[in-house]
């Protein structure tokens, strides 16, 4: 059974399993390719020379297909007063669209952010952007400000078979009744889950991409995976995973038991 498109937690952007970040320099066309396979979440970064072979391919979808595809981009330097403002309407003007999808605070550090949130509120009671949410790497600071500031839509946090922890510091405690959109990233754990890891035997498999990703979105708690995909070949096998659909129990248990030796 192939993986649906989901519902991204309380937000209403409806986006496929697995979602394209241009940090690799992935080309227009490979881009466009997987647009036209099904996949429709798109993370933008406009100051990244490697996204703007998406930034072109974006532009040219859009006019015809704004309503299918959802945009979400982050800023990184968000410190200084006025300048999430700022970037969200630097990013509107890059892509010419209205709104962002889903404009996201990036590498969250501490929880007292209450300047910060109190402009992306405002930004979105202006119709500039969505729904808001933010990206960080320590988990204990991401569920201490996702509980303190319930505003928050959705919350991008690295998560893979090595990374388990997240499922009990973060997705255990999410509100059953309405629950905060998760978006996945780092599925792969910077390559590292792809390779063998000091003793584990020969005679054993190692996963393969489209196992890892799959790993990721076989927990309930994730809506969105991002990927970082940088040829068509690639975006070939993130399309295979979709289709592939969650892992069995017995796929699940290898994955994990990989994932404990590549921690150790």
């Amino acid at each position: 059974m192939r993986f649906e498109r989901r519902t991204l937690g309380r937000t209403d952007l409806v986006v496929s399993p697995l979602g394209i970040g241009g940090g690799y320099g992935i080309d227009d066309s490979s881009i466009e390719w997987a647009f036209e396979h099904g996949i429709n979440c798109f993370f933008w970064a406009p100051w990244v020379p490697t996204y703007r072979s998406m930034e072109r391919c974006l532009k040219r979808l859009f006019p015809g297909h704004r309503d299918e595809i959802v945009i979400a981009t982050a800023p990184y330097s968000w410190l200084f007063p006025g300048s999430i403002e700022r970037a969200a309407k630097k990013h509107l003007r890059r892509l010419q669209i209205d709104c962002i999808d889903l404009f996201l605070l990036g590498w969250v550090m501490r929880e007292s952010q209450e300047r910060a949130v109190g402009e992306l509120v405002r930004i979105k009671e202006k119709g500039l952007v969505r729904f808001i949410g933010f990206s960080g790497h320590k988990r204990s600071i991401i569920l201490r400000v996702a509980q303190r500031w319930p505003v928050f839509d959705v919350l991008m946090v690295r998560y893979n078979a090595s990374h388990r922890s997240t499922e009990n510091e973060i997705f255990s405690h999410l509100d059953k009744k309405d629950p905060q959109g998760i978006v996945a990233f780092n599925a792969l754990k910077h390559g590292a889950m792809l390779k063998r890891p000091r003793g584990w035997p020969k005679s054993r498999p190692i996963p393969t991409a489209r196992q890892c990703y799959r790993f990721v979105l076989s927990h309930p708690s994730v809506d969105l995976c991002l990927s970082g995909p940088s040829r068509l070949e690639h975006v070939k096998e993130l399309v295979m995973t979709i289709e592939e659909g969650p892992m069995s129990p017995d796929e699940l248990s290898f994955m994990r038991e990989f994932g404990d030796a590549r921690e150790s």
